[in-house]
């Protein structure tokens, strides 16, 4: 038998000890040395909550904070697996090993920095440094608050540190696969950080096809072509699309390919209704960059006819001439013009041609004058743009869930419409009475125009799919107003359905929240015959 070492000794470790007393007593020493969540960071609030946990803003709780350290992080929990009302206890999760793997070993001044991982109450942190803004307040603030366009020059320097961090990322054989405004983060000095690795994916020599193990990646507006075209295989260009769409965006301050996505119910087993709802979602989306960058060719894309889906999309459409008007949504307010190689390279339809991050930033358009602005130069803009309205530092600290901002034409628009559609309701319990229908048509009407503007509302129901909807619905109202009730309510009904039946689970839950109506719709027998209408509105989507 071995002698027992000095260093045992001092480590507390008995002289007879079997292996399970020596794991036991390292237990216990790393866990005295663990320090907890609570007293580690104070939290100051929440920030965020997204499909995988929520998010935190934290400050350093030790009163000697390393200078090396910032003072404040945004501290992210991953949500734990229920059922009913038990909580399960199923491992780590997929996507929180990706972003803990990822993101331990990047370091780039353009991706958003990890710092530690804690493990505490069967819950995993993970503590970021903490970014003040997103691309998508950015935005919001210079279109709702200050009502201009960005500068040139801004833009410019926004989408060089972008590019910048997706070449990083690129370089070292990772794809972050769900690129969009609300996960490009900025601070108050000007400096972007990419953030939000859960999808990311490490791609160099994959063992299995990139498409096979993860079926949906990309938000749907920022989606490439080969991605709704079912591509078995993609590659980091679908980042250098998404690129070029957030591009436009900041922009113009609105998406480019503003698809409409259809969700399923979460627990829906339907797998046949669920591969059509998820090629309508594509479909509508590919028509979306259609419009903008006209039809995809085997001249532009050689191997176009012979992604999956391809023939059924263009079995769907109706145009077959569409041109190209990209430079439509090009508008560079620096006074240069070559912007718009860069711009239109980082939307080619084929994912061999379209320009690589690294391709991008060695063009001459960031070189030309006037050149990007600095960091110092970005931060004057903000404060600039906080002296001009309202803040728009809104990942400050929330004590609960983000709201929906209502103005006031917004809350007059939901009473008109709250209005109109209870005397609707009233006038046909009444034995259609052709004043109430009237007055609830005009209300509703005026109510809608509030609610989305007069410009949307035409451009709503001039839509050419659903003119059928819009003739009958307008109709309908025209044979009310001469008092023809029963069957204008009918002919109306029908293009109500066509042009609103879309969002018909929607509707119906507002309804039920309307004084008098609410009741009438959760009646026994009426609740069950207006659930299974919903149902099949949802199933026919």
């Amino acid at each position: 038998m071995q002698p027992r070492s000095s260093s045992e000794a001092r480590r507390g470790v008995p002289a007879s000890a079997s292996a399970a007393d020596v794991m036991r007593a390292y237990r216990a020493r790393r866990q005295q040395a663990r320090r907890g969540l609570l007293s580690r960071y104070r939290v100051l609030g929440f920030l965020n909550a997204g499909t995988y946990g929520r998010v935190y803003k934290a400050e350093d709780a030790l009163s000697a904070t390393p200078s090396a350290r910032p003072g404040v992080y945004a501290i992210k929990k991953f949500k734990l697996d229920r059922e009913d009302d038990t909580t399960l206890f199923r491992g780590i999760s997929q996507s929180a090993i990706r972003e803990m793997a990822l993101n331990r070993e990047l370091a780039h001044e353009n991706v958003c920095r990890l710092w530690e991982v804690l493990l505490e109450d069967n819950a995993v942190f993970l503590v970021y440094e903490f970014v003040d803004h997103d691309f998508l307040q950015i935005i919001h603030h210079y279109l709702t608050v200050l009502r201009t366009p960005m500068d040139g020059a801004m833009i410019k320097s926004l989408m060089w540190q972008l590019l910048n961090g997706i070449a990083y990322l690129h370089a070292n054989g990772v794809m972050h696969r769900d690129l969009k405004p609300a996960n490009i983060l900025i601070t108050a000095r000007g400096v972007v950080k990419i953030g939000d690795l859960g999808l990311a994916r490490v791609y160099a020599d994959p063992l299995v096809s990139l498409y096979a193990s993860d079926m949906i990646v990309v938000t749907i507006w920022y989606r490439a072509p080969e991605l709704l075209l079912g591509a078995r295989h993609y590659t980091p260009a679908i980042d250098l699309w998404a690129a070029g769409c957030i591009w436009g965006e900041l922009m113009a301050l609105r998406p480019m390919f503003k698809g409409e996505e259809v969700r399923m119910p979460p627990k829906s087993k339907t797998v046949p209704l669920q591969v059509c709802v998820a090629r309508l979602t594509r479909s509508h989306q590919l028509n979306k960059i259609v419009d903008v960058l006209g039809l995809p060719d085997t001249e532009r894309w050689p191997r176009v006819t012979a992604m999956p889906e391809y023939a059924a999309w263009v079995a769907t459409r109706r145009s077959h001439n569409v041109p190209k008007s990209l430079y439509r949504w090009y508008v560079d307010r620096s006074g240069t013009s070559s912007g718009f190689d860069v711009f239109d390279q980082l939307l080619h339809y084929d994912p061999e041609r379209r320009a690589t991050a690294a391709q991008a930033l060695r063009h001459p358009w960031f070189a030309e004058d006037p050149l990007p602005m600095t960091t110092e130069e970005i931060c004057v803009c903000f404060d600039q743009a906080r002296g001009a309205g309202r803040r728009f530092d809104d990942r400050d600290v929330a004590h609960g869930p983000a709201e929906y901002v209502v103005c006031a034409h917004t809350e007059i628009g939901v009473g008109l419409v709250s209005g109109g559609l209870l005397f609707l309701v009233l006038g046909i319990v009444l034995f259609f009475d052709a004043t109430l229908l009237a007055l609830g048509n005009v209300l509703f009407l005026a109510g809608i125009a509030l609610l989305i503007g007069p410009q949307k509302t035409l451009l709503f129901f001039a839509r050419p799919q659903k003119i059928r909807g819009t003739v009958c619905f307008f109709a309908g109202m025209a044979l009310v107003f001469v008092r023809w009730t029963v069957l204008g309510m009918l002919v109306e009904l029908i293009g109500f359905l066509n042009l609103f039946g879309d969002f018909f689970p929607v509707i119906l839950s507002f309804l039920r929240q309307v004084p008098l109506v609410g009741p009438l719709l959760s009646a026994p027998g009426v609740r069950q015959v207006m659930d299974q209408l919903a149902g099949a509105r949802r199933s026919a989507v």
